[in-house]
């Protein structure tokens, strides 16, 4: 071992063992998703000229790391809404003591690494060491989300798939239960199962299941991870219904289980609508950003061109507008359309407004 990779070992596990967060494992798990692009060669780490000079993650695209995130908060159930890397990740901070440690500092698609963290992330056998060293410290902190993440971190993603059936065989025969009658191990895990497009949640925080399995639910994220949004590698019509449940989940989780238009909030009754047509646009057919949340009527307007979105506001076609007929269509409709976590391709959005008749 280096002297060099000997100091940024100490310097992280003096920043992990400081690092604060109101979310147990988003720091830790974004971490992990940048250790997983640099293993798989998705990312590429570039060396500093000079002493003492910062090195360089460069990335494919934001879209690409915001799934690898995404998948890492999937696989141990603390997936919350779609692509919030983009919040952390500006300058993302451990602290020790009373003044923050940058890891990283992001320009475009590329972060450059304070010196004290690179070397870790330059060797294989740093990234190997700072596996355990996050595990270790959230098993110290032993929150259960942050167990899981760990217990993942030492055994694999496939090694909770127990815990995962479990859940599914519970919420086949408790689907009309409340979620106070299941276990601790079976309720944390119901979010997970959504995810994998398994469940459905339902209103006061319930699910129902779906069918599917837990192969094709991590083959689906797998793809997502390298930056496919296709379908092609769900050749059965079983994992395709799968692949448009996962789908739907992270669509309606953008916009917090809402529809985009009107103050419909019934998990029940909202779709997950595609902007541009998948028949016409298959490589986007599992694209979030390509995906709003919107009540049944709402979806069925904007595919008949009745409705789209202007900027910030719900609009409809002009004739539509001025028929009585229509007002149970047009009066709930708000007066701004909710935003989502993560923006929405514009040039989808700019493609529905110009399929608006009238």
């Amino acid at each position: 071992m280096t002297d060099a990779l000997d100091r940024s070992m100490r310097a992280w596990a003096e920043a992990l063992a400081g690092m604060r967060t109101t979310k147990p494992t988003y720091k830790a798990s974004l971490i992990v998703a940048i250790l997983e692009l640099l293993e798989s060669g998705a990312g590429q780490l570039v060396e500093p000229t000079q002493a003492g000079a910062p090195a360089t993650l460069s990335l494919p695209t934001d879209d690409r790391l915001a799934s690898a995130f995404d998948l890492v908060l999937a696989e141990h159930g603390a997936l919350e809404g779609p692509g919030r890397v983009e919040q952390p990740l500006t300058h993302m901070a451990v602290r020790t003591g009373k003044m923050p440690d940058q890891l990283w500092r992001r320009r475009r698609n590329a972060l450059t690494l304070e010196p004290p963290f690179a070397p870790v992330l330059l060797s294989p056998e740093g990234r190997a060491w700072l596996r355990i060293t996050l595990a270790e410290e959230l098993e110290r902190r032993a929150s259960p989300v942050g167990l899981r993440l760990a217990h993942a971190l030492r055994h694999g993603w496939d090694s909770d798939r127990e815990r995962l059936e479990e859940a599914s065989d519970w919420l086949h025969s408790h689907s009309d239960a409340p979620l106070t009658t299941a276990s601790d191990r079976v309720r944390e895990s119901l979010p997970q199962l959504e995810t994998f497009g398994l469940a459905a949640r339902t209103r006061e925080d319930r699910f129902r299941p779906l069918e599917g399995d837990l192969k094709t639910g991590r083959l689906i994220w797998q793809a997502l991870r390298a930056g496919d949004t296709s379908m092609k590698l769900l050749t059965t019509s079983a994992q395709r219904r799968q692949g448009q449940e996962v789908f739907r989940a992270r669509v309606l989780s953008n916009f917090d289980y809402w529809c985009a238009v009107c103050p419909i909030g019934i998990p029940e009754i909202l779709e997950a609508a595609h902007l541009l047509p998948v028949h016409a646009h298959p490589e986007i057919g599992l694209d979030f950003r390509n995906g709003i949340s919107l009540c049944r009527n709402h979806h069925r307007a904007m595919d008949e061109g009745l409705l789209a979105i202007d900027g910030e506001r719900p609009r409809i076609g002009h004739a539509l507008a001025q028929d009585d007929s229509a007002r149970g269509l047009c009066e709930p409709l708000s007066a701004n359309a909710r935003q989502p976590f993560v923006p929405l391709h514009a040039h989808a959005l700019d493609w529905r407004l110009n399929q608006l008749r009238g």
